[in-house]
């Protein structure tokens, strides 16, 4: 499997614990300006980021928003939980 494949996914996981805690601080600080900036910042990272990944792998999501350009290939890879992230350390 080719390591960009790797990168980018754990890319797209880091950016979706920034942006969820990042809505979690700004339930309870709503009018945080830097925190309402850094979550809008982090979820175009995260919008550009997935659709970077699928446009060279695979959809993400099988629930009608993915990209699906060469076929139904999105169960091909190995589900996250099936990646050993402690081998590819480095």
């Amino acid at each position: 499997m080719d390591a960009r494949y790797f990168d980018m996914l754990r890319r797209i996981m880091e950016l979706q614990f920034v942006t969820l805690e990042l809505n979690l601080f700004l339930d309870t600080h709503p009018c945080d300006e830097r925190a309402l900036h850094d979550f809008k910042e982090a979820q175009k990272a995260l919008t550009q980021a997935i659709g970077e990944f699928e446009r060279s792998f695979h959809p993400l999501f099988s629930f009608g928003i993915g990209h699906v350009e060469d076929g139904w290939n999105w169960i091909s890879d190995p589900w996250p939980w099936e990646i050993n992230w402690h081998k590819r350390r480095g």
